[in-house]
């Protein structure tokens, strides 16, 4: 059995089905007859990063991270972070949210994944850490 990449990204396998062979890969796939696709990942998940208190910046544009859902937070440090993204408009209501969290000394690091939709947040996520080292990092989209 023969494995061929083509430029598409594809990988065909000649003679499969004459020879009953089975086909291994170190990356995810799919089988569609004779092809083999590879399996990606969605591209609308980006990451942001802060070290310290202030706004999460993306980590490809160093622009600010806003108008989005938060799908998963990293983070090192030990003490109470706050995750905002909310904002009150000209009739004085407030929308968005808020993601708040300790990290404590016996685990001075840790992630928290969000499933389905993620946490919804409006206008600039901002964060409030404990100390001037912590480091959060920001998956969203």
């Amino acid at each position: 059995m023969e494995l061929q990449v083509h430029p598409n990204r594809w990988l065909y396998l000649n003679n499969l089905e004459k020879k009953g062979g089975i086909a291994f890969a170190s990356f995810p796939i799919f089988l569609y007859n004779k092809y083999i696709k590879e399996n990606y990942m969605s591209t609308n998940i980006r990451t942001g990063f802060v070290t310290g208190s202030g706004a999460v910046l993306d980590t490809l544009s160093s622009v600010t991270v806003a108008d989005t859902r938060v799908r998963g937070v990293f983070f090192s440090g030990v003490g109470t972070f706050l995750i905002t993204g909310s904002q009150t408009d000209e009739n004085n209501s407030t929308s968005g949210s808020n993601i708040k969290f300790v990290g404590t000394t016996n685990v001075d690091a840790g992630d928290i994944m969000i499933p389905d939709s993620g946490v919804r947040m409006i206008g600039p996520v901002k964060v409030s850490a404990p100390t001037s080292t912590a480091t959060i990092t920001v998956f969203y989209g």
